[in-house]
């Protein structure tokens, strides 16, 4: 047994109860209201480089995912598309949906994926309304009409198909894919444990799931130990973005890209990671 799998061993058989994640008392509305309000009407060029709350905050993740579907050239074949951890959001998908013809969205919580059932299921929800907006000026470099809201916003809802997925144990609740050509993964498993041992296991069973040659999309927190949710303390894992490199190398990825950025907000980390990297086999 390797000192990795000890550890994830020992975290699973002594976690604590205070976690939501494991206790079964997260409430995805409480986390939508901390970390996604609704963005203002306005036009978002000319943001600050070091966010201030986490509507810019939000802002910066936006650009992210823009600039990397820039990077990345849309298949011609059907290619599937993995979102681990998704949790209540949708955000993160709003640019990248445009290089697949299928996502498989998944998370832990039953809660967080019926949040997403519900949104597919029913008509236009302001909050996410607000996220396209956004994203498709940072990829369009203009304010986009309604009708191009409303556009991309069912083309995403046609795309997503749910599932339930442990990324601890590696485990789905139902058939799926064995591989796929893009796998994203956002402030999902920094936020499980305080174990970076727990994180790179979580990180290396990801890596599975992508076919060779197939990219990694990832953001994470840097340097946190917990992060808040309406007053509720949950535990982090400090990892910078030497950690994430060392990480991606041990683990056989290439042509990786690191980035990051401060924040200055009321939050209990000291910023962003943004990576994006290539699977070798």
């Amino acid at each position: 047994m390797t000192s990795t799998t000890r550890a994830f061993r020992n975290w699973v058989t002594q976690k604590s109860k205070s976690n939501p994640y494991l206790a079964g008392d997260f409430k995805p509305e409480e986390y939508l209201r901390t970390y996604y309000p609704a963005l203002p009407e306005s036009s978002v060029f000319g943001d600050v480089k070091t966010p201030k709350s986490v509507s810019e905050e939000n802002l910066a993740l936006l650009r992210f995912y823009a600039k990397t579907e820039k990077e990345l050239q849309p298949a011609k074949e059907e290619l599937w598309m993995l979102e681990v951890g998704g949790g209540p959001t949708i955000y993160q998908l709003v640019s990248l949906s445009k290089l697949v013809k299928h996502i498989r969205f998944t998370d832990f919580l039953r809660a967080n994926l019926q949040s997403v059932e519900n949104w597919i299921r029913t008509g236009s929800d302001k909050r996410w309304l607000s996220y396209i907006r956004a994203a498709l000026q940072y990829e369009r470099g203009r304010l986009p009409t309604n009708e191009e809201i409303i556009r991309r916003e069912q083309q995403l809802k046609q795309k997503i198909s749910l599932a339930r997925y442990d990324v601890l144990r590696d485990r789905f609740f139902a058939p799926a894919p064995k591989k796929y050509a893009l796998v994203s993964s956002n402030f999902c498993i920094e936020c499980i444990s305080q174990s970076k041992a727990v994180w790179f296991h979580a990180l290396s069973n990801i890596s599975k799931k992508i076919a060779g040659g197939g990219c990694l999309v990832m953001t994470a927190l840097r340097m946190a130990s917990t992060y808040n949710i309406q007053g509720r303390i949950l535990p982090a894992t400090p990892i910078d973005e030497e950690d994430v490199l060392n990480a991606l190398l041990d683990l056989g990825f290439s042509n990786i890209e690191i980035s990051s950025q401060d924040c200055l907000g009321e939050n209990e980390y000291s910023g962003m990671i943004y990576v994006l990297a290539k699977k070798d086999s």
